[in-house]
């Protein structure tokens, strides 16, 4: 079904406790999932960085925007404790995808 829907040529799936594929890099799907791309002799690796770079910028742009509207003054009575958790979240999210984003830029940079 993963072949089909991302139309690759083969798709190989590992567990958590097994090694990659060599010549692989591997991308932030969700906290559970992962994909490993063949990227050897197939992208430009300095454009690749350079989009991570990007995204790195723009994930902290964004949260950035979030912790600033989280230090308002009287924040803690001012915004609803359901929209205090979801905007911890988001934090939260915003940090895992930031620490991926670095995992997969440093990776990337060992076929430089």
């Amino acid at each position: 079904m993963i072949t089909s829907l991302v139309k690759a040529g083969e798709t190989i799936v590992i567990k958590g406790d097994q090694q990659p594929p060599e010549g692989c890099l591997k991308g932030f799907v969700t906290d559970e999932i992962s994909i490993y791309v063949k990227v050897v002799g197939l992208i430009d690796m300095k454009l690749e960085t350079a989009r991570i770079d990007k995204r790195i910028k723009e994930i902290e742009t964004l949260k950035a925007g979030m912790m600033k509207k989280m230090t308002i003054p009287n924040y803690e009575t001012k915004v609803p404790e359901s929209i205090r958790n979801d905007n911890n979240e988001k934090v939260a999210g915003y940090d895992f995808e930031i620490a991926e984003q670095n995992k997969q830029l440093a990776e990337l940079k060992q076929f430089l």
